[in-house]
């Protein structure tokens, strides 16, 4: 994998049918990669949980925009992160990703924006706009927790089917147009292991009203996880 190009790369073989045990094979290798740095990556990601959700607590809309942009951004420097923890660069954030990178990272970002408008559509839907508003306030909400694991899952199939274009970005140094149409096409591609990985996703989500535990337990595993699968898709 290189990171001075300014195009996208191939794809290491041939992904077209790529079998359901690829995602046995992302998930091992993720699990060796978080071992390298566990207690670290856990409470990194913990605080990537809760910075949106605090900022998402300063008067609306203002917080609630913030955050849902913010976030993408937080999970963004997890890319370079585990790159130089894959190989043998200790838990650094440092890497060549230049401003340029970071603006075509923050440009993509609305997307959260984007998503979190369909997740409210859902729970609208689903809890009433009344109780929603609620919601989102921060407050609690006397509401089925089913109907909110619902709602939180309905964006993670798209945030999967996404899930390479910030890498493609960052490490590939591709244009946002083309880490775009590579990523989502890589993930077509491999759509088969790729599923596997997005239903444990929406499990985990899902138990999020129940229980933040799950996700923040099996949250960094996944995160490495994807990285493998990127790491064994492009060069």
């Amino acid at each position: 994998m290189t990171t001075t190009t300014s195009t996208v790369n191939t794809l290491k073989l041939d992904s077209t049918n790529a079998p359901f045990s690829d995602a046995a094979v992302w998930l091992k290798e993720g699990w060796g990669l978080f071992k390298k740095a566990p207690f670290k990556l856990f409470l990194l990601m913990t605080l990537f949980a809760i910075v949106p959700g605090l900022v998402q607590l300063l008067p609306a809309p203002t917080g609630l925009t913030v955050s849902k942009w913010l976030a993408p951004m937080l999970m963004a420097t997890v890319w370079p992160l585990l790159f130089n923890l894959n190989n043998q660069q200790g838990f650094s954030f440092k890497h060549n990703a230049t401003w340029m990178k970071w603006g075509r990272v923050a440009v993509w970002s609305v997307v959260g924006i984007l998503l979190a408008l369909v997740q409210f559509a859902v729970g609208r839907t689903l809890i009433g706009s009344e109780q929603l508003s609620v919601l989102l306030s921060g407050q609690f909400v006397d509401v089925e927790r089913w109907r909110v694991g619902v709602m939180f899952v309905s964006i993670v199939p798209v945030n999967m089917l996404l899930m390479f274009v910030v890498p493609l970005l960052l490490l590939n140094n591709a244009s946002l147009s083309a880490a775009v149409k590579e990523g989502i096409t890589t993930a077509l591609k491999v759509i088969k292991p790729l599923s596997m990985l997005c239903l444990i996703n929406m499990l985990v989500t899902f138990a999020a009203p129940y229980s933040l535990l799950p996700m923040l337990l099996v949250g960094p595993v996944l995160a490495c996880t994807y990285f493998c699968a990127y790491n064994r898709l492009f060069k």
